[in-house]
């Protein structure tokens, strides 16, 4: 596996995998987009100094993307793998990596309370569970229950 920087080539792979109903349902947090709406929203945040963004890639296939950005003034994990990929354990290897290029701490990360896989991911890469709270989840069109992460 390795972690590189996103290009223009990638936007329709990344699009491909995000334009994943089921994935938005348990994500919790984003709604899918149009390939276009997707694209503009890839080139935004890539122009943010404040994000952060690679390509998740295994024996030259990319199969996700991982990076942070800053919510409420404070770096956020972000990760995103391809449903056909998930349950190998790439989401846990990728955050590793990430974590080794990214050293700054405190980091935190945000979850539905019941994405049991994500949470995983997060307490075998050392993330502490510090909070809970009710938001609205965009995907679902409804309030959940949220968790809070935080990595030291």
């Amino acid at each position: 596996m390795k972690l590189r920087s996103v290009e223009k080539i990638d936007y329709q792979r990344l699009f491909e995998i995000h334009d994943d109903a089921q994935s938005h349902l348990e994500a919790g947090f984003s709604q899918l987009k149009s390939r276009n709406e997707y694209f503009q929203h890839l080139d935004r945040i890539l122009s943010m100094d404040s994000v952060i963004l690679k390509i998740i890639e295994v024996e030259g296939e990319v199969v996700g993307n991982i990076g942070k950005w800053v919510m409420e003034e404070q770096p956020e994990l972000m990760y995103w793998i391809d449903r056909k990929y998930m349950g190998r354990g790439l989401a846990t290897q990728a955050v590793q990596l990430f974590l080794n290029e990214f050293t700054q701490r405190p980091i935190y990360a945000h979850t539905a309370a019941d994405n049991i896989a994500s949470n995983r991911v997060l307490e075998k890469n050392g993330f502490l569970k510090v909070g809970e709270l009710r938001s609205f989840a965009d995907a679902r069109g409804e309030e959940i229950l949220e968790y809070e992460w935080k990595l030291n």
